[in-house]
């Protein structure tokens, strides 16, 4: 299941690298879908949850320098990562027109990350969640 996401790169295809999303101890079983490698169908969708960010938590911090997530619903959105207890912007993504969001930058390091989705898309085929269907985080 995992063989293309981790032959790729993807820190969050690696059994070694622990993650959760929001807290540990209440994964869903969508979770491990962020890192299957298959971009069209449903990974985070917060129906019940807290709709205005996509948190990962690390069991240990993990270095990295580039972000790639895919998404139908979101049009902008904004990469942060925790520094010494607060939330600092990475990248922001201004409108986007492709369901492919990628960032490529200087290696950091942290145990938490989020993706804030800041706008969504209207239109036809529009829904009214923030969707991601596949994120890969990379060296």
């Amino acid at each position: 299941r995992y063989a293309m996401p981790l032959k790729n790169g993807n820190l969050l295809a690696d059994p070694q690298v622990k993650w959760c999303l929001y807290d540990w101890g209440r994964g869903f079983q969508s979770d491990v879908d962020l890192a299957d490698g298959v971009v069209d169908a449903a990974a985070w969708l917060p129906a019940y949850d807290d709709r205005t960010q996509c948190v990962l938590k690390f069991a240990q911090p993990v270095t990295f320098s580039r972000v790639v997530f895919y998404s139908p619903t979101i049009k902008t959105a904004e990469l942060d990562i925790m520094v010494n207890g607060q939330w600092q912007t990475l990248h922001k993504w201004p409108e986007q027109y492709r369901n492919e969001f990628s960032y490529q930058g200087e290696a950091v390091t942290t145990d938490q990350l989020r993706i804030r989705p800041t706008a969504n898309r209207q239109g036809y085929g529009s829904w009214c969640y923030p969707e991601i269907t596949e994120l890969g985080i990379f060296r």
